[in-house]
């Protein structure tokens, strides 16, 4: 179960950092669509899954995979996430649906196309090939009726139409990517 750090094996990019101070026992969640670099800094923290586990002393680098994690002990740790969290693709969404309720400002229009392409581009890199092939084709699709609405609505604003009925099927389909993205 523990698995030394190799660089090579480590392929997602994006994530974030941190330094915990753990002291007790505790869960450490990685997620479906992350990759975790476990480093103890100081002492000594016990780390098990499914009633296996090891010890990670000072110096040591384990690789996680996804799943739910007991640490129980007391030290430093470095915890390098690799890939795109739940919260970071939630935060996106919440994002793209509060630029739906600025419209029909062109600018907010405009910052919806970018915003989107932008997380698309994120999600299409990081989290879609952590998909079965039939899920990310259905995720695909789901990017390709968000973008045809988001060229919709753009050419609706420039062009001063009635953007009301854009704007609803861009919400439904929104939320409908949403929660098959994030359950």
């Amino acid at each position: 179960m523990k698995e030394r750090f190799v660089g090579k094996a480590l392929v997602r990019p994006g994530g974030r950092a941190e330094v915990l101070e753990w002291s007790g026992e505790g869960a450490l969640e990685v997620a479906q669509s992350e990759d975790v670099l476990l480093a103890c800094l100081e002492g000594e923290v016990g780390v098990s899954r499914w009633g296996r586990g090891f010890r990670l002393e000072a110096g040591e680098v384990v690789r996680l995979r996804p799943g739910s994690y007991a640490l129980k002990g007391q030290g430093r740790l470095f915890l390098v996430r690799f890939g795109l969290s739940p919260e970071a693709l939630s935060g996106d969404h919440e994002a793209l649906m509060a630029l739906l309720e600025a419209l029909p400002a062109k600018e907010a229009a405009e910052a919806l196309a970018r915003l989107f392409e932008a997380h698309a581009a994120k999600e299409e890199a990081l989290f879609y090939p952590l998909l079965s092939p039939g899920a990310a084709r259905e995720r695909a699709l789901e990017h390709r009726l968000l973008r045809e609405l988001i060229g919709e609505l753009l050419k609706a604003v420039r062009e001063g139409r009635e953007i009301a009925g854009i704007v609803a099927r861009l919400k439904g389909a929104l939320e409908a990517h949403m929660e098959a993205e994030l359950g």
